[in-house]
């Protein structure tokens, strides 16, 4: 009986060792799972500190971004009438002949004129009859100043051997044009401001 009991005991034995093995590898295997528990819940602390910030710093650059539109937008009208540049700029790209950008000089100083009537009409909506009186005097001696200095130019720079000082005196006629265009549009700006 003493052969049967020792290989009986041996076996008991080592199954309750293996039994004592597996609790203490499951107790360890706890500990580890609570510790990773536990830096799973301060990750998400952190996250949730962060996703703050990052939604704060998102509110702050929407801000930035209303702010910036808002600027903008109180320039639109200025980047409008830097389009007829921009336009010039293409025509003469296409026709850089002495002729063809003499055309075009011609049709971005009629441009100028347009938006001179147009910021002119505005203004006097803007004024009080005495204001309006005085805007009407004030355009009246420029557009006899620039029908004489055209003349001028014309005669004189345009006159100059070469055809390329017939360019600059249609480029002169355009930049005078284009100087009183955006001289009334800043006075309407600061009226409307």
């Amino acid at each position: 009986m003493k052969k049967i009991l020792i290989p009986i005991l041996t076996i008991l034995f080592l199954a309750l060792l293996s039994e004592s093995y597996f609790l203490i590898k499951l107790k360890n295997d706890n500990n580890t799972f609570a510790a990773q528990l536990s830096d799973i819940s301060t990750n998400n602390q952190n996250n949730e500190k962060l996703s703050n910030t990052i939604d704060e710093q998102q509110k702050e650059i929407e801000k930035l971004k209303t702010e910036l539109s808002e600027s903008s937008a109180s320039s639109n009208k200025q980047e409008k009438k830097d389009k007829i540049d921009i336009n010039l700029e293409k025509c003469m790209e296409k026709d850089y002949s002495t002729a063809g950008m003499n055309n075009c000089s011609q049709e971005g100083q009629k441009a100028w004129e347009q938006e001179i009537s147009k910021n002119s009409a505005i203004i006097k909506k803007n004024l009080d009859s005495e204001g309006q009186q005085l805007f009407e005097e004030a355009q009246k001696a420029w557009q006899d100043y620039y029908e004489k200095e055209q003349k001028f130019i014309h005669n004189t720079i345009g006159q100059v051997d070469g055809t390329i000082h017939t360019n600059y005196a249609y480029g002169e006629c355009y930049d005078l044009a284009k100087a009183r265009a955006k001289a009334i549009s800043s006075y309407n700006f600061d009226l409307e401001n």
